[in-house]
This record gives structure tokens, C-alpha cells and sequence, in this order.
């Protein structure tokens, strides 16, 4: 008995793309102009001009025929714990690989393309 076939993918939504990349971009870029030169008024702005867009995007995604990102996903047990292991599991990892390296660097003096740190 052949498995059924796949079902077919739905259209690409090219307006939930965008609102996701003017979502996620003037947030990182505010995130990282805070870091830089601390909270201003321009850095603000990009900022609510990244949430908003998240909002919309969220959205559109909730009240949507064929979202691009199916937010109801979220609402099993299975799928919400086992993305949350993972993500903890990357930080940890991340953190033991940043944490090795700048160990690798002060303590142990090596140079730092021996010890894998940027």
C-alpha cells in the first residue's frame, strides 16, 4: 500500500513575508544601536516601527486563510515544550562554547584562533 501523497503547498504570502522581515529587521537594528550607544529617541522609533510590524504580522497570521506560520502550532503540549527544550538546549550550548573559548583565552593564554573565539 503506497503512504497518500503530500498535500500541496498553499501560496506563497508574500505580505506576511514582508511584515515578518520589517518585524524582525528594525528590531535587531534598534537592539543593536542600544548595545552601541544606549536608548535614544531615534533607536525608540525603530523599535515601535519593528513592533508594530510584529503585531500585524501576528495578525495576519491569526485571522489569515493560509498563514505563512501556523500560530496555533503553539497551543499543543507537544510542540510548545519540546520548542522550549530546544531553545534552552541552544543557549546552554551557545554559552558553553563562549564560555570555553574566553576560557581557553584568559586563563589559559592562548592566542585567540587557537581557542575558536572570534
Amino acid at each position: 500500500m503506497d503512504p497518500p501523497p503530500p498535500p500541496a503547498p498553499g501560496k506563497l504570502d508574500v505580505v506576511s513575508a514582508g511584515l515578518s522581515l520589517a518585524a524582525i529587521l528594525p528590531t535587531i537594528y534598534s537592539i543593536k544601536k542600544v548595545a552601541e550607544h544606549g536608548f535614544g529617541t531615534s533607536e525608540g522609533a525603530v523599535l515601535a516601527i519593528g513592533l508594530v510590524a510584529g503585531t500585524a504580522f501576528i495578525w495576519r497570521q491569526l485571522t489569515g486563510a493560509e498563514p505563512l506560520i501556523d500560530l496555533r502550532l503553539f497551543r499543543a503540549p507537544a510542540f510548545s515544550v519540546s520548542l522550549t527544550a530546544y531553545l534552552l538546549a541552544t543557549f546552554a550550548l551557545f554559552g558553553a562554547f563562549v564560555f570555553i573559548s574566553q576560557e581557553w583565552c584568559s586563563a589559559r593564554t592562548l592566542a585567540s584562533s587557537l581557542s575558536g573565539s572570534p
